[in-house]
């Protein structure tokens, strides 16, 4: 986070926000740094499927709010090395499902 902060100059509200997604992508994903190209596929699928905490399904743009904050955040763990996903399947090649 505080990499991104001083890269993208990304308020305190910002950091918030993607820290809950990370927390919120555990529920659907195994460890972060273990995840192969199928985990990923298959948690994008569970969550689209899955309900909120109201127990309603997640509105579209949340969905697509998590399905590229979850691309972001696997391209930077590529990037420095803590994942032997290859980058061209984890998205810059097109968004996976």
């Amino acid at each position: 986070m505080t990499e991104l902060q001083a890269s993208h100059g990304i308020t305190l509200s910002r950091v918030n926000r993607i820290v809950s997604h990370l927390i919120n992508w555990r529920l659907y994903i195994c460890p972060y740094r273990t995840a192969t190209t199928g985990d990923l596929f298959s948690a994008i699928a569970t969550i689209k499927e899955a309900k909120n905490q109201r127990g309603r399904p997640f509105k579209q743009n949340t969905l697509h709010d998590y399905v590229m904050f979850l691309k972001r955040f696997y391209l930077w763990l590529i990037e420095n090395g803590y994942s032997d996903i290859s980058e061209k399947r984890s998205g810059r090649s097109g968004p996976p499902g």
